[in-house]
């Protein structure tokens, strides 16, 4: 913190964590990436120090957003606007590499690690999106790698029809060493748009670079004046009023009001409140889980700071009354998928064919979790037969059983019993919610695993089930725009088809999570189905973070949840980390799911605890 402060002459500047790294000057936010979470210490701390140096030493005092502005708004109409914007993302950052080891020689080292290992990452993301024919994706990935090599890219195996478009391109794109400033680098991308364009059939979908361009979209002139301003103002002079007049003008105050606690005043404008007075937040008792009642705990952990992790009783009793009206008026149809999503967008994306690399990985996955599947499936069929041929017994009609003490012992002796004629098929379906958000980089490999052992077990007992991944485009979001994608990895219908599962090993962290506009819309897919008993399981390793979210995020879930539940849905939320879990995450769990909640702190053990919570979950629906 006092090193980016130091860096940019800014007093008030914060740092934090995100999907990916980049500098927001609105906010004064410079946020360092996750992508060094996984590596060994060393190697992280000298990448985290690169992308502070990046963001303090060259986007926050080299670069021109109103040049990036400008660029934004002329790519707005291109086919390949995604793609467009994080090449020039890409090529400032590249450009801007040279000014701040000039400032600082002492990091050339970091900038040196961090150009080889994200050159080695995307070799390694290069060959996946070649055999999924992203091209999009692919062209960045090969540009990267050839913009900082030096020479070794043509040893690159890429098909012919891409390196006849990477090849002029990197000539030109070269050029962006010798750039002085934000503006040539826009004008060579603009330059490259005629032959991207007949190249490009689709977008970019995967968020490789941060172009920090839809807040400025919104400022004036005048702020971005502001923003891009180096150092703050010497001076704050004021103009001494000469007029009583105007000396008056500038004394009238814009009153405010609640109707709760004051009341209107003559003024023309006046504000409104939404809420009259502050609400201490509730940090009380904290239940403590037991091994054996996992399934029933208590959780949460956040993708990123937030305070609004407590709640009072009266808020959420507040948010429960508010749930009960939705239901009674007209089905919620002003707002109805909460009014904290009211520009909330969804966009659905499918799995494609799985690659040779992930089917082969799903079957050593599968290897891995066959031993709890196996026990999990023999111990439903015993259960579904026992019940099949156990018989109803204690009724007043049918067969005499042998037992006819209770002639004496009951004043009303039922002594009859009837064999049950049972379907060996459950009638259920479940349904698995995953949050694909930033903080998930260092958990999804083993949260796979526990995906996996899911779907193998329902799949095995031929319950139908359905697998969903979701995340909010922070890049792209506003205050009034919010685009979320629900990523459908594994349908009903597919759930139980023979050789389905590997589309699973396509879930990957993206960026923000909306929990409760996503938990609404697999409520209406529940809905559709026509089992009798259905199950929704949330995973999650924090509260909702989103735009304009972080402070209304858990009640609006609590919501989405209890609307579930209304609707007779069961709603278990998973809480997934890799550390001890901190009181306030518990909290905040118990406040969205109440005691319905698993508490997992080591996710490599997820496998472990998914096959009792399925079946206590199934066993529940044959009793």
């Amino acid at each position: 913190m006092d090193l980016a402060r130091s860096l940019t002459k800014q007093k008030e500047l914060q740092v934090d964590y995100n999907y990916l790294s980049y500098y927001h000057p609105q906010d004064q936010m410079l946020y360092m990436s996750r992508f060094w979470d996984p590596f060994p210490d060393q190697k992280k701390k000298l990448g985290l120090k690169s992308d502070l140096y990046i963001q303090a030493l060259g986007f926050a005092q080299e670069t021109d957003y109103l040049s990036i502005l400008d660029y934004s708004r002329a790519s707005e109409s291109l086919s390949f606007s995604s793609f467009a914007k994080q090449l020039l993302a890409m090529v400032e950052e590249l450009r801007l590499l040279e000014p701040c080891v000039r400032k600082r020689p002492g990091i050339e080292q970091a900038m040196l690690i961090r150009t080889q290992t994200y050159r080695n990452y995307y070799q390694e993301q290069l060959t996946r999106h070649i055999e999924r024919q992203r091209w999009a994706e692919a062209l960045l990935c090969v540009l990267y790698i050839r913009l900082t090599s030096d020479g070794a890219y043509s040893v690159l195996d890429i098909p012919f029809e891409l390196d006849q478009i990477c090849e002029p391109l990197t000539t030109e794109l070269i050029q962006l060493y010798e750039c002085d400033s934000t503006n040539e680098a826009a004008r060579l991308c603009m330059k490259q748009w005629p032959r991207l364009e007949a190249f490009l059939k689709q977008d970019m979908h995967v968020q490789y670079f941060m172009l920090f361009t839809h807040q400025l979209q919104a400022a004036s002139t005048d702020n971005i004046d502001d923003l891009t301003r180096k150092n703050q103002l010497k001076n704050e002079d004021s103009i001494e009023q000469t007029n009583a007049e105007e000396s008056e003008a500038h004394e009238d105050k814009l009153p405010s009001w609640h109707r709760e606690t004051s009341k209107p005043t003559e003024s023309f404008l006046q504000f409104e409140l939404e809420s009259g007075t502050k609400i201490h937040l509730l940090g009380q008792g904290i239940r403590e889980a037991e091994d054996g009642d996992q399934a029933l705990g208590s959780v949460q952990a956040s993708s990123r700071a937030s305070t609004g992790s407590d709640f009072t009783e009266q808020e959420l009793q507040q948010a429960e009354r508010d749930v009960q009206e939705k239901d009674h008026t007209h089905g919620g149809k002003a707002y109805p998928y909460g009014k904290a999503n009211q520009f909330a967008v969804v966009r659905y994306l499918s799995a494609q064919e799985p690659s040779i690399e992930d089917r082969q990985l799903y079957a050593q996955y599968t290897r891995e979790v066959r031993p709890w599947v196996r026990t999990l499936q023999n111990t439903i069929n015993k259960t579904l037969e026992h019940k099949q041929h156990a018989p109803f017994r204690g009724l007043h009609v049918g067969r005499l059983q042998r037992n006819l003490l209770p002639l004496w012992t009951d004043k009303q002796p039922r002594l009859f019993y009837k064999k049950q004629q049972q379907s060996n098929e459950l009638d259920a379906c479940f349904a698995l919610l995953v949050d694909c958000s930033s903080s998930m980089l260092d958990k999804m490999d083993q949260t796979k695993k526990g995906i996996i052992l899911f779907h193998e077990a329902l799949a095995a007992l031929k319950i139908k089930h359905s697998i969903h991944g979701f995340w909010e485009e922070a890049s792209q979001s506003t205050d009034t725009y919010q685009p979320n994608v629900l990523f459908n990895a594994l349908s009903f219908e597919q759930s139980c088809w023979p050789n389905s599962g590997p589309e699973i090993l396509q879930l990957s962290p993206q960026e923000d999570n909306r929990d409760g506009y996503m938990i609404r819309l697999l409520t209406e897919s529940l809905l559709k189905q026509s089992e009798k008993h259905r199950i929704l399981l949330v995973f999650s390793d924090g509260e909702p973070a989103a735009t304009g979210y972080d402070d209304q995020g858990i009640v609006d879930t609590y919501q989405a949840v209890l609307h579930a539940r209304k609707q007779g849905i069961t709603v278990i939320g998973v809480f997934l980390s890799t550390e001890d879990i901190q009181p306030q995450e518990q909290q905040a769990m118990k406040n969205i799911y109440g005691k319905q909640h698993l508490l997992i702190n080591d996710v490599a053990k997820l496998p472990e605890h998914m096959a009792p919570l399925l079946k206590q979950l199934i066993l529940k629906q044959i009793v």
